[in-house]
């Protein structure tokens, strides 16, 4: 998991990653304006990172105030490559190919 903020973004980013009980290890600096919250595998449920401090909850309305969410579900999403740029059982296919032919496995690790 990992939260990236963009320059001069680097109080908001304490603030939302207190919010969420997410380490400063966790921070980087990125070159792009605004914040971009990774979840990764090391964040198994919940609304705030596990490995968390106790301290209390930051103002998350102040921290995500103009922040710009977006599901899978949605159709702003990226699209996804038409061009065969992975191998499955090394034959090269699409991405939506290999998903389609990978359906009896797992999307993510539980």
């Amino acid at each position: 998991t990992t939260l990236t903020y963009g320059p001069d973004r680097k109080a908001e980013a304490q603030t939302v990653a207190s919010a969420l009980e997410l380490p400063a290890k966790h921070l980087t600096e990125g070159s792009a304006d605004g914040l971009t919250l990774v979840i990764g595998s090391d964040w198994p449920s919940g609304a705030t990172y596990s490995g968390g401090s106790s301290a209390a909850p930051a103002d998350t309305h102040a921290a995500v105030s103009n922040a710009h969410a977006q599901t899978a579900d949605e159709s702003k999403c990226a699209k996804v490559s038409p061009y065969k740029t992975v191998q499955l059982n090394g034959v090269a296919m699409t991405p939506a190919q290999a998903y389609a032919a990978a359906s009896g496995k797992q999307d993510s690790a539980p």
